[in-house]
């Protein structure tokens, strides 16, 4: 009652007429150490030693969010969603104020309708299934990926679209469907305009659900944009005139357990380009007080050329406690290794974690 409260005085002061909003965050820190050894010509990242960390096991954030009743069955809605990182206090994706989530829309039986910068569908769907731990470390490519990842990977789409429209229709006995659209709008000098589709199914029903998801990029580049770059970064994007994605996912609840699996397939258009093809399981399951969760992703790359690119895996084990409703304890473990199109070109990631995350 409380947050609410102080979220609506809040939207209040910046002339919101919104009938209920909900102040809510997650911070997230930790002690550990996180290290890539290299040998040959792959990228490495400087060994920081012991650290203190911020989102380890959950982006840390705050966020307002609210709705308002129109009458009819029709809702307005809003969420406005800031990432920041928990030891320096700095605001994360870039900068942003927003940047995890900024979006406004209505609501009701046909589903709803939302505008601003929103999370991708494979993101909010496939591709976290099995934990989103190990797959982004495995999946992404050495720049996106401080260091680690599979050296020519085209998976590290960026996980947020700007200036985008989203559907999502009802559940209908169990299915639901997504539309969003990126239009060729955000162009500037040197980084090329991108635009974006993507599509999305999914089902769920008793222990079962399951997602498909298929996302197209296309781009235009800037000038002096390298065509080599990795395709998560902004000049990747811009160089990367045709990017697809297709992913599929599906889970069970065994009640005492609960299982994952996905599979992605990417693949980046022109001489830098190549096909990507991944999988990722996952396992949660609670002992007791204490939940256990692991994964496990590979992925390897073909190039243009026809040659192996390289590949890349990693295993993500993380055990929690619960101090409260609200707060836990947590150990995390990260093992990795990626090659790249040499034998000889070798990463391997080791990281240990203890944290304590609360949510509000």
């Amino acid at each position: 009652m409380k947050k609410t409260l102080i979220a609506m005085a809040v939207m209040s002061v910046a002339g919101a007429t919104f009938a209920q909003a909900t102040l809510y965050g997650v911070i997230d820190a930790s002690l550990g150490s996180r290290k890539v050894e290299v040998t040959g010509a792959l990228p490495g990242a400087a060994d920081a030693g012991i650290n203190i960390s911020s989102s380890t096991n959950a982006g840390s954030r705050w966020g307002l969010r609210g709705s308002e009743d129109l009458g009819g069955g029709l809702k307005a809605n809003f969420v406005l969603e800031s990432g920041f990182s928990v030891d320096d206090g700095r605001s994360a994706q870039g900068g942003r104020l927003f940047g995890r989530n900024a979006k406004v829309g209505v609501s009701g039986g046909f589903g709803s309708i939302d505008m601003g910068r929103i999370l991708a569908i494979k993101d909010s769907t496939t591709w976290g299934a099995t934990g989103g731990y190990a797959n982004y470390a495995a999946w992404s490519n050495n720049v996106d990926n401080g260091g680690f990842g599979n050296p020519n990977g085209n998976l590290a789409n960026p996980v947020r679209r700007d200036s985008a429209i989203h559907y999502t229709s009802p559940n209908m006995s169990g299915l639901s469907a997504q539309v969003m659209f990126q239009p060729h709008e955000n162009g500037a000098a040197g980084v090329g305009a991108t635009s974006y589709t993507g599509l999305g199914l999914g089902y769920a029903a008793g222990p079962i659900s399951a997602n498909l998801s298929y996302e197209t990029s296309k781009a235009t580049p800037g000038a002096g944009v390298a065509s080599a770059a990795p395709a998560g970064t902004a000049a990747g994007m811009a160089a990367a005139v045709d990017l697809t994605e297709t992913a599929l996912s599906a889970t069970y609840d065994f009640k005492i357990a609960k299982v994952a699996a996905s599979y992605i397939k990417g693949s980046k258009g022109g001489v830098a380009g190549g096909d990507d093809t991944g999988y990722a399981l996952g396992l949660t399951a609670p002992v007791g007080p204490v939940n256990l969760a692991a994964e496990y992703a590979r992925v390897s790359t073909t190039l243009a050329s026809g040659l192996d690119g390289g590949k890349a895996s990693a295993l993500n084990v993380r055990v929690s406690y619960p101090l409260s409703k609200r707060s836990d304890v947590y150990g995390y473990y990260m093992s990795g290794e990626s090659n790249g199109a040499s034998a000889a070109d070798t990463q391997k990631l080791t990281q240990y974690q203890l944290g304590l995350r609360h949510s509000f």
